[in-house]
């Protein structure tokens, strides 16, 4: 998608929340899980690899208020007020309720309009991009003068302990105001790539622990299938860096003209893309944080926001169903 000669709009504000609690892999569980992960030898353990610590919710803790402090600190930069906040997008997963999302208990706390509409988008884990390209389009259009995307990952509580690729779950949220003029970081482009054939092999579902034991009662549990750890190479791996080349090609741009950053679930991911790309930059937060899910992106971006020093910067993240967002932005030169 290109907008031509609309107006411009950009990210005007950036902020993240991540909880206190820090779970190293020396904790009891995650040792168990990775030395029997390591006897195995499974291509599941190959691919998890590369973080240290994890941020973790403590019982009582909730995903919202975490969104709700990314949310505040965003406007706060911005120099918008909550109720100049005409839209809000983005997801909290998992939620208490299947619906309503809790995108809505972000709205109240943030003290936003009674005007500003909700919009709660379930895109794992491409949320954030995708909320701020409907943003975007909107604010160009006429439709809205400011919006604000939050979105919150509280998946330490909805993986299975027993799989390798719960190790790198960690808890976070991100935030980002979106507005008129360049901002922080000016929109230029956006590409989506969507594989509906591989829908089944990665899915968040109610299901019973595979621990075991009458308290094991079924919740909502995030799996990957054999067929998923083959897609995570075939496409999770080997799509992004296509999409973007043709991006930058589209634009004239070289690799080294732009930072990355990516989802990060994996350390062997985050290193196969920096070298199919040789980007001028590459910021993440995996070893400290994990894989924030939906965050991973407003995280990172609001984390190192002050060390950008390329023009351009690029955003990709892999998602469920399955699909591949990648966004291109300029940064402002104020």
């Amino acid at each position: 998608m290109t907008l031509g000669t609309v107006p411009k709009v950009g990210l005007v504000g950036l902020g993240y929340a991540v909880p206190p609690h820090v779970r190293t892999n020396e904790d009891p569980v995650l040792r168990e899980l990775l030395e029997a992960e390591r006897r195995k030898g499974t291509r599941e353990a190959e691919l998890f690899v590369g973080i240290q610590e994890r941020r973790y919710l403590k019982p009582g803790e909730t995903v919202e208020q975490l969104m709700v402090a990314a949310g505040r600190q965003a406007l706060e930069q911005a120099g918008v007020r909550p109720d100049q906040v005409e839209r809000l997008y983005g997801y909290a997963t998992v939620s208490e309720a299947l619906t309503p999302n809790g995108l809505f208990a972000v709205h109240r706390h943030l003290g936003l309009s009674s005007q500003a509409m909700v919009l709660p988008l379930n895109s794992e884990f491409t949320t954030f991009i995708a909320s701020a390209v409907l943003a975007w389009e909107a604010i160009a259009l006429g439709r809205c003068t400011h919006a604000l995307v939050a979105c919150g990952s509280n998946w330490t509580h909805h993986v299975d302990y027993t799989k390798a690729h719960s190790h790198v779950a960690g808890d976070g949220a991100g935030a980002a105001v979106i507005g008129p003029g360049p901002g922080l970081l000016e929109f230029v482009d956006s590409v989506f790539d969507t594989k509906s054939e591989l829908y089944e092999v990665m899915t968040m579902a109610a299901r019973a622990d595979s621990r075991g034991g009458p308290e094991h009662v079924p919740t909502p549990t995030y799996e990957i299938t054999s067929a998923g750890l083959r897609a995570f190479v075939d496409y999770g791996l080997l799509e992004p860096p296509r999409l973007v080349a043709s991006l930058l090609e589209r634009h004239g741009l070289r690799p080294e003209q732009v930072t990355l950053i990516t989802h990060q679930s994996s350390r062997t991911m985050l290193d196969h893309w920096k070298q199919a790309l040789q980007p001028g930059a590459y910021f993440d937060t995996f070893s400290e944080y994990g894989n924030l899910g939906v965050a991973n992106i407003p995280v990172t971006l609001s984390r190192f926001l002050a060390q950008l020093s390329t023009e351009y910067v690029v955003l990709i993240s892999p998602g469920t169903g399955l699909h591949i967002g990648v966004l291109l932005l300029r940064r402002s030169q104020a």
